[in-house]
């Protein structure tokens, strides 16, 4: 006891000088930190909070009158086999795909909630059901940076085919000594499961409504505080000078270790820098398939709620990544786009592909070093302490 108490001094202590040194660094440069903070403020405003709000709402409603219900028996001889989780899973996989982060943790978190699946089925959902909307991929990155629409369905088909993949590798997380037996598709026993899960709610149409946009105004404002957060730290890591001394240290490119960050920066880092066109829509591909901190700070606030752990959902994302470069160039070489952003030269798709290798060996090794840090220097302190 006196070991971890002296532990948590130490945490404290560490946590409240890195405060301290953020906090002087906002003093320093207040005009740098207003830019920023004004620009993750309009990036909310104008684009998350209409985008995502409504599908808050939604959610929130088909789980209060029974339908995610009616949906989880009706698709169980679908999703149990693919992908092992609950029927109800396909709700979450669907708003996941199409709504972008955090929107699939969401509703996950509260489908953890209600009881509509376990805590490994939830966590096996994380892997997959978490991506980028398809809205930003092919607005704001294909046709918003790489002036191509073409650019956007190529990140789309590569992020989609990784996380298809990561799903069906994660059917097998913790599945020792599970039995299902064989379901067949019940429109009746859907219907009847919708009925009762609405009589036992016993909540009228209107009650449901206010909280589910009470709840949902509370998530949306949350995301938006770490959306500003990440922006404002961004700028500063970039003020300091650390985004470029952890690039030569680790080979990997600037604009690339920003999007690690946050994943909308980056990705307009990387489409107006110096490289060849197939390499950048291979980077943001991937960045946008691991999500960039930001969008991990938002996840965890959602599943603090429930008894979902964070580490899966951090290992599936970086498998995520990984995929979803690989899909890439294969993506590129079946679409054969013919436009100059995509030009390049006599080298194919497959020299891209291993010239930047261990670029990407090295991003990766970066991702588990972000989220292993703090185990390694707990055990550390323990065993000075000791």
């Amino acid at each position: 006891m006196k070991a971890k108490s002296k532990y948590e001094h130490f945490s404290t202590i560490t946590l409240a000088l890195m405060v301290i040194a953020m906090t002087a660094l906002l003093i320093a440069f207040p005009k740098d930190i207003l830019i920023a903070a004004s620009s993750g403020l309009r990036l909310w405003l104008d684009t998350v909070f209409p985008t995502l709000l409504p599908f808050f709402i939604g959610s929130e409603l088909l789980l209060g009158l029974g339908v995610v219900n009616f949906i989880g028996v009706l698709l169980e001889p679908i999703m149990r086999p693919l992908f092992n989780v609950p029927g109800s899973g396909s709700f979450a996989m669907a708003m996941g795909f199409t709504s972008g982060y955090p929107m699939g943790a969401k509703v996950i978190s509260r489908m953890r909630q209600e009881k509509l699946c376990t805590k490994i089925e939830a966590e096996r959902l994380m892997s997959f059901c978490n991506n980028s909307g398809p809205l930003f991929m092919i607005g704001a990155v294909g046709v918003g940076m790489f002036n191509s629409p073409i650019a956007g369905y190529s990140i789309i088909a590569a992020n989609y085919l990784g996380a298809i993949t990561v799903g069906f590798a994660f059917r097998f997380y913790k599945s020792q000594g599970e039995k299902h037996s064989p379901v067949k598709i019940d429109v009746k026993r859907a219907l009847r499961e919708m009925v009762e899960t609405r009589k036992r709610n016993g909540k009228t149409f209107g009650d449901l409504l206010s909280e589910s946009v009470v709840s949902s105004v509370n998530t949306i404002l949350t995301i938006g505080g770490y959306i500003v957060f990440f922006s404002v730290l961004i700028r500063l890591l970039n003020i300091t000078g650390i985004v470029n001394i952890l690039a030569k240290i680790t080979g990997i490119m600037p604009e690339f270790l920003t999007g690690l960050v946050e994943i909308t920066v980056g990705a307009y880092n990387i489409s107006t820098s110096h490289v060849d066109a197939t390499y950048k829509v291979m980077l943001v591909a991937t960045l946008i398939a691991w999500g960039g901190l930001s969008a991990h700070a938002q996840i965890f606030s959602l599943i603090t709620k429930t008894d979902i752990s964070y580490l899966p959902f951090f290992l599936s994302k970086t498998l995520h990544a990984f995929f979803t470069f690989v899909y890439s160039p294969i993506v590129l070489a079946f679409l054969k786009p013919e436009i100059p952003v995509f030009y390049v030269g006599t080298s194919t798709w497959l020299s891209k592909l291993e010239s930047s290798s261990i670029n990407f060996l090295a991003a990766i090794a970066l991702f588990l070093l972000l989220g292993l840090s703090y185990h390694i220097v707990k055990s550390v302190v323990h065993h000075i302490i000791r």
